[in-house]
């Protein structure tokens, strides 16, 4: 009898072992499977707040693009506006120019009178298509002129069409000029004479008549190899374009200034 308890007791123990055992795991397994759910519920709330961060940043970036481009846009628009201001200050400002230099191709009187001019002189610059009027060292007024059609180079010999350049002074003045009036330059000068007579262009007696003449402030021999009648004058077609076969061409009111300042010796520099 006592035998039968022990192993009923025995019995209940192990049952009671048993199930405690199946118990536990059964917690076990529940508290693994929470733990996994809860983990995976994480993982899903960080899959989740990534997706947001990526969708909130996607947003940041399609605003910041949107400013980006409205920034782009407005600054284009504000460099095309510089830029449309920029070109019309330039356009007036060529235009006031344009206007100036309309309003000085205007012909000056001197600053000096005729009367208060005692050493006039005159200085061509051919390149620059200008004639220079001074009073001793002062300059007193400034003129357009024309040149020859092969205005390049100085006159050597007849028929070059060229302009000489050099000193020189008015030898001649001619009131019944066909055109219009005329200031007669000393080409040859002595230096002129002597490159000629150098280069078999003149005779000796040419180029002692040549430089006799200079010397006696009088008009050398135009009719030599070395060509002549090298004028300043006016004419129809003025300081139009280039024209003339080696003379100075000035238009008429101008030619009418330098009638009255420029008397017989009056010192002319013609420089390239």
């Amino acid at each position: 009898m006592k035998k039968r308890y022990k192993i009923l007791l025995i019995l209940v123990i192990i049952l009671l072992f048993l199930a405690g055992t199946g118990i536990l795991k059964q917690n076990n397994l529940r508290s693994l499977f929470q733990t996994n759910h809860q983990g995976k519920q994480e993982i899903q709330k960080e899959n989740a707040t990534e997706a947001f961060g990526k969708k909130t940043a996607s947003k940041e970036s399609e605003t910041m693009a949107k400013t980006g481009s409205k920034k782009n846009a407005e600054n284009t628009e504000k460099k095309n506006n510089t830029e449309n201001k920029d070109n019309t200050e330039k356009k007036n400002n060529t235009e006031k120019i344009e206007n100036t230099e309309n309003k000085d191709n205007t012909i000056k009187a001197p600053t000096v009178s005729p009367k208060e001019a005692t050493e006039v002189s005159i200085t061509v610059h051919k390149s620059e298509h200008m004639l220079y009027l001074y009073n001793a060292n002062t300059l007193i007024a400034q003129y357009k002129v024309a040149l020859s059609k092969n205005p390049i180079g100085k006159k050597t010999q007849t028929g070059d069409k060229k302009v000489p350049e050099g000193e020189y002074f008015i030898c001649a003045r001619n009131a019944k000029s066909k055109f219009y009036l005329s200031l007669g330059l000393s080409y040859p000068n002595s230096l002129d004479a002597q490159n000629g007579y150098s280069n078999g262009l003149i005779t000796k007696e040419q180029l002692d008549s040549i430089v006799a003449a200079n010397n006696a402030k009088k008009g050398p021999d135009w009719y030599t190899n070395l060509g002549g009648e090298i004028m300043i004058h006016g004419g129809d077609k003025g300081s139009s374009y280039d024209w003339t076969t080696g003379c100075v061409a000035v238009d008429n009111p101008v030619m009418d200034i330098l009638w009255q300042y420029c008397k017989l010796g009056t010192k002319v520099t013609i420089n390239p």
